[in-house]
């Protein structure tokens, strides 16, 4: 028996029982489950590796692919685009005034009302030529005279502002004649009534009102 004053003696390490876990299973099952579970916990510090060879192919499809997109529409754009036209070049023009718009066209195209015949920053075009000028971008002027054959009809405006090929109506102008090797209005069919020249490019157009 122990006093009421007597010191406890301590229990000798080695032989005091183990306290078990309740979280922490034993046995072998238990021993089984903690491997289990080390083996599902991932790394800590995980490292990615990519392959470099299929990265840069990667970027050249994409690089591919952005070029053919961006030759694609350099291509459509600069078959119409008005402001690239070369002499001899054909072009149409909707909307009149500061609201027109030219286009290129092919010169058997039914909208091809004009052909180019002189094009830069500062052309001289003739009195009886229409102008026009690019946007503030691109100042590029373009001289133009009429792209007709005889028996096609025009609508005629003062300016050329609006002017269209159209059908045979009364009151426009048919084409009877047309010369571009000259200016002289005395080449003319005798039932032509109008004369439009070109004294600059030595063009001749000549029409009769139709009634």
């Amino acid at each position: 028996m122990t006093g009421p004053h007597a010191q406890p003696t301590p229990t000798d390490p080695e032989s005091e029982a183990v306290r078990a876990d309740p979280a922490r299973p034993t046995g072998p099952a238990g021993a089984e489950a903690v491997r289990a579970g080390a083996a599902r916990t991932p790394a800590a510090d995980t490292i990615t590796v990519v392959n470099p060879r299929r990265l840069l192919f990667r970027l050249g499809a994409v690089v591919v692919v952005v070029v053919v997109a961006v030759l694609g529409y350099v291509a459509i754009f600069a078959r119409s685009d008005a402001m690239a036209a070369r002499v001899g070049d054909c072009v149409s023009i909707s909307g009149s005034g500061s609201d027109a718009h030219a286009r290129r066209v092919a010169c058997s195209d039914s909208t091809a009302l004009y052909v180019v015949t002189a094009t830069g920053r500062t052309p001289a075009c003739d009195p009886s030529e229409v102008t026009y000028t690019g946007s503030l971008l691109d100042r590029t002027k373009l001289c133009l005279f009429y792209n007709l054959r005889v028996g096609e009809c025009l609508t005629v405006t003062r300016g050329g502002d609006g002017e269209s090929k159209d059908g045979c109506a009364p009151g426009r102008l048919k084409v009877v004649y047309v010369d571009a090797s000259t200016a002289d209005q005395t080449k003319c069919p005798a039932e032509a009534d109008i004369a439009r020249t070109d004294e600059t490019r030595t063009r001749l157009v000549c029409f009769v009102t139709v009634h």
